[in-house]
Formats: C-alpha cells, sequence, structure tokens
C-alpha cells in the first residue's frame, strides 16, 4: 500500500511542484527564501536547476499575463502622450510670441529630449523583478520569528500592494486562489 502511495504521490509531485514553488514566491514572507532553503533538502544536488526551472516557469507565466495585460497599459501610455502634446500645443500656441514664451516652450522640448535620451539607457526592471527585489515582508511577533501567524492575509496583502506589482498581483490572485486538491487516479 504504501509504493502504491508513493507512485500516486510521485506523479501528484510531478503536476504541482512547480506551481506550490510559485505559491511560496507568491507569498510576501518568504519570496524566494523557502525554496533557498527546501530546495537543496528536497532535490540535494541539483537543487540551483530546479529552482532555474520554477524562475522559468514563473517569468514564461508572468510574460503571458503581461501580453495579456499590455493592451490596457498601452491605452494608458497612449493617453500620457496625448496629453503631453496637447499641453505643449497649448503653451506653444496661446497667441504670444514673446520671447520668454518661446524660451519656455524650447526648454520644455529639451527637457523632453533629455528625458528620452536619458531614460533609455535605464535599465528596464519588470514588475516580477521588483517584487523579488524588495524586502520579504516581516513575519516577526516581538523578537520571535512566528512562522505560523495565522492572522497574515496574503490576498489582502496584495490587494493593497497590487498597485506596485500590477500583473504579479494578478498572477498572486490567480495561483494563492488554487485550493489544494486530492490526487486524482490517471
Amino acid at each position: 500500500m504504501a509504493v502504491n502511495m508513493m507512485k500516486k504521490f510521485e506523479r501528484y509531485w510531478k503536476l504541482t511542484s512547480k506551481t506550490f514553488a510559485i505559491a511560496s514566491i507568491l507569498d510576501p514572507r518568504f519570496k524566494m527564501k523557502l525554496l533557498d532553503y527546501y530546495f537543496p533538502l528536497i532535490y540535494p544536488g541539483n537543487s540551483e536547476e530546479k529552482k532555474l526551472e520554477v524562475m522559468e516557469v514563473l517569468k514564461r507565466l508572468y510574460n503571458e499575463y503581461a501580453t495579456h495585460y499590455a493592451y490596457s497599459a498601452h491605452v494608458y501610455s497612449a493617453n500620457i502622450s496625448k496629453n503631453q502634446v496637447n499641453m505643449e500645443d497649448s503653451v506653444g500656441s496661446s497667441g504670444n510670441t514673446s520671447s520668454s514664451q518661446s524660451s519656455f516652450t524650447s526648454r520644455r522640448k529639451g527637457l523632453t529630449a533629455f528625458l528620452e535620451e536619458s531614460s533609455q539607457h535605464d535599465v528596464v526592471r519588470t514588475y516580477l523583478e521588483k517584487y523579488l527585489s524588495a524586502d520579504v515582508h516581516p513575519i516577526r511577533k516581538g523578537s520571535v520569528i512566528d512562522l505560523n501567524d495565522s492572522s497574515f492575509d496574503v490576498l489582502g496583502w496584495w490587494k493593497f500592494h497590487g498597485p506596485m506589482y500590477p500583473i504579479v498581483a494578478v498572477i498572486a490572485r490567480d495561483i494563492l486562489a488554487i485550493h489544494a486538491s486530492s490526487v486524482v487516479e490517471l
């Protein structure tokens, strides 16, 4: 009976282990820390390879969500661009051709060109990279680490912090809302 249970567990683990790992990464109290600690214990000898596999799945998932939500982000960017153009047109076409007005307009255009040029060299980080590079959410009660704090609402945390990492928040909502289920005979 134990052998059959182990076979079922192994089959189930192959199907769900990456989902569980991603769910632990999306818990702001742990992020990559659980994988850093447990993967060497679970996968001795190839824990780094397994972590890379999980990160690849998470990145593909992020890209899929980013592609799906790119339309709304594009619309937001387009509205900003139109507003900037309209503002520059209204400043430049006020009917006042004084030297101070044209000087202001030329400085504004110069600033715009400078910002565009200098921001091209900035490193663009995804919301996922920003989330992972931020500190973990504190899990201390007083001076003691409390891993059994059942009052922490991870979905509530994501609802509050969602605007900081919008695409990751949607992934977290979808992944963390999945209920663990029993093994189904395949």
